[in-house]
């Protein structure tokens, strides 16, 4: 009799089985597979090299992450799940490498396999972002000559390292801020898959709380017990023998026994699987957390080193301008130094030139008041020696008209007629005297040589204050 109770109990605890997880089958089968759109591909920086491992991938839709990975080998895979009552349809799925944004673009379709090749578009340079407050004190868009200033407007190794600090603290900060806000989003992901998975953690407790499978053994053997003492009671009222009533009286034992095994039986098992479910949730819980710990330490050595290098870009940067500085100022001072030599120079020959047309211009003038006294005499030797030639023929013309006849000449050779051998008179001015004989007078000091000598000292008295005037 018991044993048929045994067997129809685990009947009905099979059947029981059987159902639930046919119901579940046919509840999962309702609600359909998820909507996928898969991507994968390789993944390089703007140079086109391989991006580090560990790489932050990320897929965006409307400015939401909608996937997130590590990169591996230059290799990304993505999965983009579109959820519950969303729609991703033809939406545009953009992606990040760390932080920085992906060239490539693409549409999200349910059930697609996708392989896109990502490649990070290139920031500007820190050293570029730098040489501009740098190099704020000359003007770029000048022109080489145009940037040639005054050695005292150019900026001093002070002014550039104050200026490149500046800018360095200042791209420091923008660095640290862009990794605290990665920390921020990882920590606030990390949080919210702990309450996700404590939610799966009370949602088990729940279910183990109200699951009846080890309970319907307790059931049946606490049934067969309540039926076994009805029947000793029935027995015990009817007078049956004592051997029956001992018999009775054994299978109540019996049954107690199996109805208090079956209790602790499920009162273990349950303490089982809460255990269990509490080693799952602490173990989900620590790799979250070693996932965060690894991801922070990643980023936190990431950081350092765009520091480092910003560092060691700056430095670099500084020390080109520096040195570009110091060229600067050099080319100035040497430039000074040729300009002042040149000036000296144009200065010491203008007044050797002045010089020159001074003693040119004296020696001129000596010349012109030699011949003007040259001359002065000349004149005044010939006006003498005119007027006693004058004198002389009004002498000798006295002399004449004392004996001179009516009709002849003087020497009574005809009219108007000369003495024989006397040189007789000639016409003069500018015409030749008779060959052989002496010029006196006007035409001696109208003499063709004269006047050559006279047509020079003009010339040369001419030239001398044209000179004069033009200096």
């Amino acid at each position: 009799m018991s044993r048929n109770y045994v067997l129809l109990a685990m009947s009905i605890i099979a059947l029981t089985i059987s159902f639930s997880l046919t119901l579940a089958a046919d509840i999962s089968l309702a609600q359909g597979p998820p909507e996928n759109h898969a991507f994968k591909g390789s993944v390089v920086n703007a140079i086109g090299r391989p991006v580090r491992d560990g790489a932050n991938m990320k897929a965006w839709i409307d400015g939401n992450v909608v996937a997130q990975s590590a990169a591996q080998g230059g290799q990304y895979k993505l999965i983009v799940t579109q959820p519950p009552g969303a729609s991703f349809s033809r939406k545009t799925i953009t992606f990040t490498v760390g932080q920085f944004k992906a060239k490539e673009s693409a549409q999200w379709q349910s059930g697609n396999n996708s392989v896109l090749n990502l490649t990070g578009e290139p920031q500007p340079n820190t050293v570029d972002r730098a040489r501009g407050a740098i190099a704020g004190f000359l003007d770029p868009n000048q022109s080489g000559s145009q940037n040639r200033q005054p050695q005292t407007a150019q900026p001093d190794s002070r002014q550039l390292e104050q200026a490149s600090n500046a800018e360095k603290e200042r791209r420091i900060a923008q660095i640290k801020a862009g990794f605290q806000q990665e920390i921020d989003r990882a920590q606030g992901s990390v949080d919210g898959e702990k309450k996700l998975h404590k939610l799966d953690y009370d949602r088990e407790l729940q279910n183990i709380e109200n699951d009846s499978g080890q309970s319907g053994e307790v059931s049946m053997h606490q049934q067969e017990l309540d039926n076994t003492q009805r029947e000793y009671d029935d027995a015990k009222r009817r007078n049956a023998g004592r051997q029956h009533l001992d018999e009775l009286q054994r299978r109540i034992v019996r049954v107690q026994g199996n109805v208090e095994r079956a209790k602790s039986q499920s009162t273990g098992d349950k303490n089982r699987r809460r255990s269990n479910a509490k080693m799952e949730y602490d173990r989900q819980v620590s790799q979250l957390d070693r996932q965060l710990r690894e991801q922070l330490s990643r980023m936190n050595q990431e950081m350092s080193r765009e520091i480092g290098n910003l560092e060691r870009e700056f430095g670099q940067e500084l020390r080109q301008q520096q040195e570009e500085t110091q060229r600067r100022q050099s080319e100035q001072k040497r430039m000074d130094m040729e300009s002042q030599s040149e000036q000296k120079r144009m200065d010491m020959e203008s007044q050797r030139n002045e010089q020159r047309f001074k003693q040119e211009e004296d020696r001129m003038q000596r010349e012109m008041e030699m011949e003007e006294e040259r001359m002065k005499r000349g004149m005044e030797m010939d006006e003498q020696r005119m007027q006693r030639e004058m004198e002389m023929e009004e002498e000798r013309m006295r002399r004449l008209g004392q004996n001179m006849r009516p009709g002849m000449g003087p020497d009574g050779q005809g009219p108007q007629g000369m003495a024989p051998g006397e040189p007789g008179k000639r016409r003069g001015f500018l015409m030749n005297p008779k060959p052989g004989s002496q010029a006196r007078g006007i035409n001696a000091s109208m003499d063709p040589t004269m006047l050559a000598m006279i047509g020079i000292a003009i010339t040369v008295l001419a030239t001398g204050l044209t000179l004069f005037k033009g200096n």
